[in-house]
């Protein structure tokens, strides 16, 4: 009986043991979590599934049409930079006797890829005809572009378009993203900024 009785208490004693061990654990993983939360990377998150740019149907819904109407207004806005460019350079020329006419030309030249190189990769990844329509660049994987992906995206836009014409573009035509061969080789896709997505850590 006596045995019996020892038993049943050793029983006890190594529950209540074990409940305190467990709650001992409990208590440092929720102390080291609350000095070390988890980060989330500044990427797009959707409510069903992790968030990955090439898997939302909803960011492309009307992508290529946005794309062309973002790329007209750019053109407009890119002009008139360039004619205030062209004025002053003109202005430089005569002062310095056309000695800065070469200077003025090779910016001329390279004001579209500057722009659309800076304004891709700036805080709002868009240029400002991206941004009226309600689109911007993200990386392949989700992640923000890079001012060297902008700048490559840019420049095998140009390099395409002087090479083949707008036929080009036509790869948009045969993927569900719509991107462009420029798009595939700097690893960037265009896409909606969609309520159903976030971007976080990012203005929109």
């Amino acid at each position: 009986m006596q045995a019996c009785i020892r038993t049943a208490a050793e029983k006890i004693r190594l529950r209540f043991l074990v409940v305190g061990l467990k709650s001992c654990v409990m208590n440092a993983e929720n102390g080291q979590s609350a000095a070390n939360p988890r980060r989330m990377p500044e990427r797009y998150v959707a409510a069903d599934y992790e968030a990955d740019p090439l898997l939302a149907e909803e960011l492309y819904e009307g992508i290529r049409t946005k794309r062309m109407l973002a790329y007209l207004l750019d053109v407009c806005i890119v002009l008139v930079l360039g004619l205030a460019w062209w004025g002053l350079g003109f202005v430089l020329s005569i002062l310095t006797l056309f000695a800065a006419w070469p200077v003025v030309v090779t910016g001329a030249v390279l004001l579209p890829i500057a722009y659309h190189s800076y304004m891709i990769g700036s805080e709002r990844h868009a240029t400002f005809g991206m941004r009226a329509m309600g689109i911007r660049v993200v990386a392949w994987n989700g992640n923000d572009p890079t001012l060297l992906q902008g700048f490559v995206q840019t420049v095998l836009f140009y390099a395409s378009m002087a090479f083949t014409g707008a036929l080009i573009l036509l790869v948009s035509c045969f993927n569900k993203q719509a991107r462009c061969l420029h798009d595939f080789l700097a690893g960037t896709v265009v896409v909606n900024l969609s309520p159903a997505l976030q971007v976080v850590g990012s203005r929109y």
